[in-house]
């Protein structure tokens, strides 16, 4: 059964545990019209009432444990030995009892045969294997396990399967203590913590490379010893799990389908929710390990917590960082705080494909840590880098800034002596000019770390990045030269903006917009560029009416100081325009905004520039957004020629590229889209760089593109990476990330992944909800998800709300006549023909329909499915003459 079924079983067993017991028969019946279901349900029900403490009794033991008391309410098949001390188990005798696990009774042991002398440890694991085939595979896997030598496992000796049934493990006999039981008895501190993880890190490594799964990672399943070398790991039960996967024939009830064994305080969220177990499934265990190392405290406390509890935990809840966390007794919490949270909070990742890609990746993080290098699950800022970089390269750094302080006290001083020869009118220039020289000289040292200038491509290695943090320090010598200063400030907020850097380029930006109001009582051009300058900054961070109001300032100031006609005011038309429709939705306001500076650029350029191009794709999008795809096509169209023309295969022709792509995806040229979008993901991976924004970008639009086109474990895949790459660059909420989480949910659902899909759409509509104003439209995008999740799962009274929710943002947005409002009007339509009320779907399908027929093509998916639920709702109203038209589908033109 799948993690689907099983949340749907809990769900149901969860309202069924409130019906008296003698009205649950019909309640289940009502309730339920899947048979095997209701039996799943039932057979829980009966169980509790059998073992009335089981399901409450999860405390800090494996879950394997509680599984198996649910195999003992079987018919008595299930493996639960009584003390065998002294008994036989293949050619080896039982001496004594040496602990009792989720998954056996463990025995050290001797040969009988007198082969070895050497102790062993037999595992008598609580599970019958039937038929022959099983217990063949189960030796031969047994085989590929004992193959495993690392010298922190415990290796797998031999292994069988008794006449019973009844499978045997010989391991190694391993002494010692585990691991945080060891780390703590002896008072260990963090460089110890750290090697006796890197132990663990290595014995998994090599584990993975042979395919071998763990699933089951936490400290009692790693002894340490003393050894003349030093503390040494042991991992035990290497590969137990995968002897014991579910494929494997077994004799016992399976009540909890589908999941493995695992152990609630170390479980990963997909062993919980029942999906794929993966090499990510130990990197979260190993997370989990880490944090209870360094912290001295889990990331969870699940003591006496319900199973439905534990899942909810797990899925759901983010821990605190360890360096946080409270009541621990590890390592002092500011050893901790920094890399070493960060480390440990990647590993822990609700979803997999967030995490480190490997236990090699974590390994090799954790050893940059040590070597005081920058770590790659922290985004590479500038300033992060900088200080690494101090931290090994002391002495370099500080000759290096010896040399810079001496550049900018030569500036000083040659800006002061020239004002004191200079005359009094020209000394408003001559501090321009210094200013100008001294920012070109700062903006030298960096590299171009601007890729969309169009004279080349930026350079990724800022090592000297430390200039820019000295620089900011050390403006404030130029007291004497406001101006100089002003524009330093500027320059380098513009350049921590670009780096990421977000808080330094306020500051910079908001002081250099201070002190130029200081130096000019009147409009002034520099002032006008620094408002405009620091209203960009704030739509990077998502503060889109401070943006809105920064720009509009900045406008009214360069009409003055230039004119109504000037480029410079079509500039902030663009950027406006932008804002408006794009993050405040006012799509009527942008279309004005967007007109007029287009028309002041064609004023004022005779011929291709690139001020045009950025006119006309601005103008694109717009209409593209709208669905107005015929008016947005030749805009595209045109502002590609151009940059082709004047700059090649640069940045800003890969977004136009990619903005178009997405224009073929929405009218159906699913192939075409694909083609030109992997075009531009490659110009901006070549320029940008792997880790760029516009790579993120770039990846979850193809992403989507793979969806259409009805790829979806690769849309999965492609969504998911640009999410990542995302939430590096932004922390939620943030408009990207709910509209990428969004179609992450889309996908999930088509995949009928319907617990997955929910998160998915619930986490994006919160999101939407904080990151986007009343009434945007993209506000529509989550309810629409959820409200086709309920009517996929047979829920129309709960989509019936959420659907008419998105309908009237769509039409308050749009109009009447927008495809996009159609496609709402058609998702409503199909509820309420579920629901009966069938002259309101028909009113709102036959709308659609028509919109549709007219602005989309033939063939088309939403075209179709309105189509179709128009035959459904006529065949359910008993009106077959009505469903007539509408019977034969439309040709597929493509």
């Amino acid at each position: 059964m799948s993690s689907v079924s099983w949340s749907r079983i809990e769900s149901l067993y969860e309202r069924a545990r409130e019906v008296p017991p003698e009205e649950r028969a019909a309640f289940l019946r009502e309730h339920c019209d899947d048979a095997a279901l209701r039996d799943e349900v039932a057979s829980l029900l009966a169980a509790r009432e059998e073992a009335p403490g089981f399901f409450e009794d999860v405390a800090e033991g494996a879950l394997g444990p509680l599984l198996e008391k649910v195999d003992e309410m079987g018919e008595g098949e299930a493996f639960d030995p009584p003390d065998l001390t002294g008994k036989q188990v293949g050619p080896y005798r039982l001496v004594e009892e040496i602990g009792m696990g989720g998954m056996g009774i463990v025995y050290r042991a001797e040969r009988s045969d007198g082969k070895f002398e050497r102790a062993v440890a037999v595992k008598l694991l609580r599970r019958r294997l039937h038929a022959e085939e099983a217990a063949q595979r189960f030796r031969a896997e047994g085989q590929v396990l004992a193959s495993l030598k690392h010298p922190n496992i415990a290796g797998l000796l031999d292994g069988g399967v008794t006449e019973g049934g009844q499978p045997y493990l010989v391991m190694e006999h391993v002494g010692g203590v585990p691991l945080t039981t060891y780390a703590e008895d002896h008072d260990l501190g963090l460089d110890a913590r750290l090697d006796l993880l890197t132990q663990v890190l290595e014995a998994v490594q090599a584990a993975h490379r042979q395919l071998v799964v763990h699933r089951d990672l936490k400290p009692s399943n790693m002894l340490v010893s003393e050894t003349e070398s030093g503390p040494q790991v042991k991992l035990l039960d290497f590969g137990i799990a995968k002897l014991l996967d579910d494929s494997l024939p077994v004799t016992q009830p399976q009540t909890r389908t589908g999941q493995h064994l695992m152990t609630p305080a170390y479980a990963a969220p997909e062993q919980v929710a029942g999906d794929e177990i993966t090499t990510a499934t130990d990197v979260y265990q190993l997370g989990v390990l880490a944090y209870e190392l360094l912290a001295g405290i889990r990331p969870f406390e699940l003591s006496g917590k319900s199973l439905t509890e534990i899942e909810r935990i797990l899925l759901d809840t983010v821990p605190r960082d360890p360096s946080e966390a409270d009541g621990g007794d590890g390592v002092d919490p500011s050893q901790i705080r920094g890399d070493l949270d960060t480390i440990v909070m990647k590993a822990l990742r609700k979803e997999p494909g967030r995490r480190y890609r490997s236990v090699e990746a974590l390994a090799a993080d954790l050893a940059r840590y040590w070597a005081g290098e920058p770590v790659e699950a922290r985004p590479a800022t500038f300033r992060y880098r900088a200080r690494k970089f101090v931290s090994r390269n002391r002495t370099v750094v500080g000759v290096s800034a010896l040399v810079v302080l001496l550049g900018l006290a030569y500036a000083v001083t040659v800006t002061v002596q020239a004002n004191r020869l200079a005359a009094q009118r020209d000394r408003a220039r001559t501090q321009a000019a210094k200013a100008e020289q001294v920012s070109d000289f700062l903006v030298n040292l960096v590299g171009d770390t601007d890729p969309y200038a169009t004279d080349g491509a930026g350079g990724e290695d800022l090592r000297v990045s430390t200039v820019m943090d000295r620089g900011a320090e050390r403006i404030d010598e130029l007291d004497g030269q406001p101006a100089v200063q002003a524009e330093l400030r500027s320059v380098i907020g513009r350049i921590y903006d670009k780096l990421g850097e977000f808080e330094n380029a306020e500051a910079m930006l908001t002081a250099a917009l201070a002190q130029r109001w200081r130096l000019h009582a009147g409009p002034d051009s520099t002032v006008a560029t620094t408002l405009y300058h620091l209203g960009l900054h704030h739509q990077l961070t998502g503060e889109y009416e401070r943006a809105d109001s920064l720009l509009r300032e900045a406008l009214s100031m360069r009409r003055t100081v230039y004119g109504p006609d000037h480029p410079k005011v079509a500039e902030i038309l663009g950027r406006l325009g932008s804002i408006s429709w794009y993050n405040l939705g006012n799509y009527a306001a942008a279309d004005s905004l967007l007109h007029e500076a287009l028309r002041i650029r064609q004023a004022a350029y005779d011929g291709a520039r690139v001020e045009l191009a950025a006119g006309l794709n601005d103008l694109a999008n717009l209409y593209h957004r709208q669905g107005e795809y015929d008016e947005a096509a030749p805009y595209y169209r045109k502002a590609i020629e151009m940059y082709r023309q004047l700059e090649g295969a640069h940045p800003s022709l890969a977004t136009i590229m990619s903005n178009f792509a997405a224009l073929l995806r929405d009218r159906g040229s699913y192939a075409e889209a694909d083609t030109l979008q992997r075009e531009a993901l490659a110009i901006h991976r070549k320029h940008m760089g792997p880790k760029s924004l516009d790579v993120a970008l770039r990846t979850a639009s193809l992403g989507r593109i793979r969806m259409m086109r009805g790829r979806l474990a690769e849309a999965d895949s492609l969504l998911v990476e640009g999410l990542n790459r995302l939430r590096t660059f932004y922390d939620p909420p943030h408009p990207y990330l709910a509209r990428t989480v969004y179609h992450v949910g889309r996908v999930r659902l088509r995949q009928d992944r319907y617990a997955a899909a929910e998160r998915r759409f619930r986490t994006a509509r919160e999101q939407a909800e904080k990151a986007l104003p009343p009434g945007h439209p993209v506000r529509a995008n989550p309810r629409l998800g959820l409200g086709r999740l309920y009517l996929k799962q047979g829920r129309p009274a709960a989509a019936e709300p959420l659907l008419r929710e998105a309908l009237s943002l769509r039409e308050k947005a749009f109009g009447p006549e927008n495809w996009l409002v159609a496609v709402a009007q058609g998702a409503l339509g199909r509820c309420l023909s579920r629901r009966g009320q069938y002259e309101e779907a028909e009113t709102l399908l036959t709308s659609a329909h028509e919109v549709l027929r007219q602005k989309r093509p033939s063939g088309d998916p939403y075209r179709e499915r309105v189509r179709s639920s128009l035959v459904t709702l006529y065949d359910r109203w008993d009106k077959p003459e009505r469903a007539r038209p509408y019977q034969q589908a439309p040709t597929t033109s493509r």
